[in-house]
């Protein structure tokens, strides 16, 4: 019988343990807290984000993430967008939080990308090809149900007398599946009242003068803004205008400004996402794929509140406005 050489013994040892260091490092990462992760939005510096980034930091606080949230102006191009995403990887953020200004057309994008760092999409989902390896997912509230909160809001104030009003519908970013269903899910509640569409714009960079050639041309009763851009046109419209007295607003939107138009009574009532939880989950969930690569990244739902000047100051509805990071 043969002697083992001590040597061999040794090397395939340290070969065994290697491997072994090899496969945890690969499901753990590296095995520190020292990622880095990317948000991307539109504008990102208006109040509209003001909550959102608050669950961004908590969670980042909690996670032990560093968290980059990138300066931008408005944009409207898949193109910019992806030049955004691309220099954060290069410049070495492990994972993109963004919400998409266009759902369409994304498969390729979204498949090359998050090969290189995972990607959750926030607000609204994207067309991706399915990902067996979980590297992309979305966290987003169900927005063909608040398009039917704001349509049940409608309808709880006017009743039958919904179809002797004209309204004016601002749609947000057409080009987007949130949206897309926002208004689905509004016209699926009113269409039986028979409500008179007078005009519908999609919102840009003119929308408040598109709102004024529409309205003036065909006057609404009630203005209609899908989501924080589209309300806070209308309410702009309103103001400048002079109609505080003559035209009343529904919607949905999460800003100071929006709240501070609730309160006066200029908007009749308003469906509130929980953008901190949008914030909070999608950064969490990140680092939970970040630290364990083996994990997969699933769409998660995020709920919402309505609010209106009665119900403003109640706990919840403040919580989700102005919450206090720990």
């Amino acid at each position: 019988m043969k002697e083992r050489n001590p040597f061999t013994v040794t090397a395939v040892s340290t070969i065994i343990i290697a491997i072994a260091i090899a496969f945890f490092m690969l499901l753990r990462g590296n095995g520190q807290r020292n990622y880095r992760i990317s948000v991307i939005v539109s504008n990102s510096t208006e109040s509209r984000w003001n909550t959102l980034r608050a669950g961004l930091e908590q969670a980042a606080e909690d996670s032990d993430i560093r968290l980059n949230y990138v300066y931008t102006s408005y944009l409207d191009t898949l193109e910019d967008q992806v030049r955004l995403m691309e220099a954060e990887i290069n410049d070495g953020s492990d994972g993109i939080i963004t919400e998409f200004c266009d759902s369409q057309d994304t498969q390729e994008i979204i498949q090359r990308l998050s090969v290189k760092a995972p990607i959750v999409m926030i607000n609204t989902t994207a067309e991706a090809d399915p990902d067996v390896e979980g590297n992309h997912a979305s966290v987003t509230p169900d927005n063909y149900e608040i398009g039917r909160a704001i349509g049940n809001e409608l309808i709880i104030a006017y009743g039958d007398e919904l179809g002797l009003k004209s309204m004016g519908i601002i749609s947000g970013n057409p080009r987007q599946t949130a949206m897309q269903e926002r208004l689905r899910g509004f016209m699926d509640v009113v269409s039986d009242r028979n409500p008179v569409i007078t005009w519908q714009i999609p919102y840009g960079r003119d929308t408040e003068e598109q709102i004024r050639e529409a309205d003036q041309e065909h006057p609404a009763d009630i203005l209609i803004g899908l989501d924080n851009g589209s309300l806070e046109a209308a309410v702009d419209y309103v103001s400048d205008q002079g109609l505080q007295d003559k035209t009343v607003l529904f919607g949905a939107g999460c800003s100071e400004k929006l709240v501070y138009y609730i309160d006066s009574g200029l908007i009749h009532s308003m469906i509130l996402p929980d953008d901190f939880r949008v914030g909070y989950q999608s950064l969490t969930d990140l680092a939970g794929k970040l630290d364990n690569r083996m994990s997969v990244l699933t769409d998660q739902q995020v709920g919402y509140n309505v609010v209106h000047k009665e119900n403003l100051f109640r706990e919840e509805n403040q919580n989700i406005l102005f919450p206090i990071v720990q």
